[in-house]
């Protein structure tokens, strides 16, 4: 392997690194800091997400009482060979994963408030405003899927009047 397995103590050192860039992005929406700044922060973000993510999915599966045990032992076997140690216990299962559940969802409403600045500030001088999809609400996704009129963003531009801006 080129880079060296995540043991258990570098896993909470994940969850951690991923709560100091939570708090280094809500510190830089929340003051003033170039969009490149933002920027930064959120690709960051979002790489250690997606690998955090990975993780979060594989315990759901474990969890799943419709998993099938050889999934589950390959699962095991995949976490081990990445030195992610995993309890036997249900029960202590089910807390890790909520626990991991509510660090990717904080880590994304966070993330979607930062897009939306960057977005919004991109937008400002163009005669255009992003504002939320009235189609899906601004959640990105309908019945059948992904938003078609805003691609599964939750948002749209639209063109702003000289009555609007006045307003």
């Amino acid at each position: 392997m080129a880079t060296g397995p995540l043991n258990l103590e570098q896993t909470h050192s994940v969850d951690e690194l991923i709560e100091d860039h939570l708090k280094a992005l809500f510190n830089k929406l929340s003051t003033p800091h170039t969009l490149d700044d933002i920027e930064g922060e959120l690709a960051t973000l979002n790489d250690l997400i997606y690998s955090f993510k990975r993780k979060d999915e594989l315990l759901e599966k474990l969890i799943d009482s419709n998993t099938p045990e050889d999934k589950r032992r390959q699962i095991r076997e995949t976490l081990e060979a990445n030195r992610i140690k995993v309890a036997k216990d249900q029960l202590e299962l089910e807390q890790l994963h909520a626990k991991s559940h509510q660090l990717l969802e904080r880590s994304m409403l966070l993330i979607m408030k930062a897009q939306w600045q960057i977005q919004k500030e991109a937008y400002k001088s163009s005669g255009y405003k992003l504002e939320t999809c009235d189609y899906c609400e601004g959640t990105g996704r309908v019945v059948n899927g992904r938003c078609s009129l805003c691609n599964g963003t939750g948002t749209v531009l639209k063109p702003q009047s000289e009555l609007t801006h006045s307003s």
